[in-house]
């Protein structure tokens, strides 16, 4: 009803149908700014903006969620653990924390990939059958590139287990930032203090 409230409203002075007058040009109309809610329903373009990404494809971010772990900023994290408590059982606590959770990211990539194969083999297969040699060859080139990835995958589980490569900077990393947190405590409470 807003809507026709807001017609209804607008002219103060109405001119009748039969009646001339100058105040139907165009540059004598007062543009009135109609507040959003009267023509757009917000809730209904939330709930399509929710069924849209629902609907919308997964993205398959595979190993780069491995590489986006290994690229955080570990030396400021353990810097900013030793400010909160500085001993040295917290200190492991966190690092067996850490191998934990790339362990955790590992496995579910190397399930992702494991899985993706499966569909493209799937997809290898029943496309030869009916003769499409251009996707299989798409498909094949994706395989490769897959099998690649899951190579990369294995290797980066292996140094997790041997503590080196990639793992290894991550929980070297770590140790730093949080012996500089701890060196910047004694810093500060003992070796500033004025005697």
């Amino acid at each position: 009803m807003a809507l026709f409230n807001f017609f209804n409203g607008s002219s103060k002075n109405p001119v009748l149908p039969n009646q001339e007058s100058d105040n139907l040009q165009p540059e004598n109309f007062v543009r009135k700014d109609v507040p959003e809610d009267i023509f757009v329903a917000k809730e209904e373009i939330e709930r399509e903006a929710v069924n849209e990404s629902k609907s919308a494809p997964k993205i398959f971010t595979g190993i780069d969620e491995i590489f986006d772990f290994l690229n955080e900023n570990y030396e400021e994290k353990g810097y900013e653990d030793a400010m909160a408590n500085p001993e040295q059982s917290y200190m492991d606590l966190n690092i067996d924390i850490l191998k934990s959770r790339l362990h955790t990211k590992i496995m579910q990539v190397k399930l992702k990939y494991q899985d993706y194969l499966k569909d493209i083999n799937f997809h290898i297969e029943t496309r030869s059958r009916i003769g499409l040699i251009e996707i299989v060859e798409e498909l094949n080139i994706r395989k490769e590139s897959m099998q690649n990835h899951l190579i990369q995958i294995e290797q980066l589980a292996l140094d997790l287990e041997k503590q080196s490569g990639s793992v290894e900077q991550v929980l070297l990393s770590y140790k730093r930032g949080f012996l500089r947190g701890i060196s910047a405590i004694t810093h500060n409470l003992i070796l500033e203090r004025k005697f």
